[in-house]
């Protein structure tokens, strides 16, 4: 992520409510979990310093969802403004999906899709998408099991 101001220094994250772990990899802290919009469970994250405009850092964090009766096969993230360097990462421990897409929504909660390209899971079990930026949209991995 890029600072679009000086003095960036948290950044939340709205996660689906099947959420019971999530761990930092680099870049920051979880410092607070709070109520959301229905189906999910806000997070905010501490990063590990300040940011002046313009500059840029990593956040990298895994998060652990029970299973549950509907399997989830999609994760979004939608961008109010410019939001530059997208490094998007689903990893599957056991099942990999049948097939999966990358996909643009027209928005983040239900929406309608009005793109996707179908996309191979990687060797190690991941779908990987790099963008060099989205802006006013709503992107993301969808699968069928």
């Amino acid at each position: 992520m890029v600072a679009l101001e000086d003095g960036v220094d948290t950044y939340a994250h709205s996660a689906r409510d099947t959420l019971i772990d999530m761990t930092v990899v680099a870049g920051g802290k979880i410092v607070a979990f709070h109520e959301s919009a229905p189906g999910f469970v806000g997070v905010e994250f501490k990063l590990d310093q300040p940011l002046f405009k313009g500059q840029p850092t990593s956040l990298q964090y895994v998060s652990t969802h029970h299973p549950t009766s509907k399997p989830c096969t999609e994760v979004r993230r939608a961008a109010r403004g410019r939001v530059d360097n997208i490094d998007l990462r689903v990893c599957f421990d056991q099942s990999r999906p049948r097939r999966a897409w990358w996909t643009v929504w027209d928005a983040h909660l239900d929406g309608t899709s009005v793109h996707s390209e179908e996309v191979d899971v990687t060797d190690v079990g991941e779908l990987h998408r790099f963008v060099s930026f989205i802006e006013q949209t709503v992107v993301g991995f969808r699968w069928e099991w």
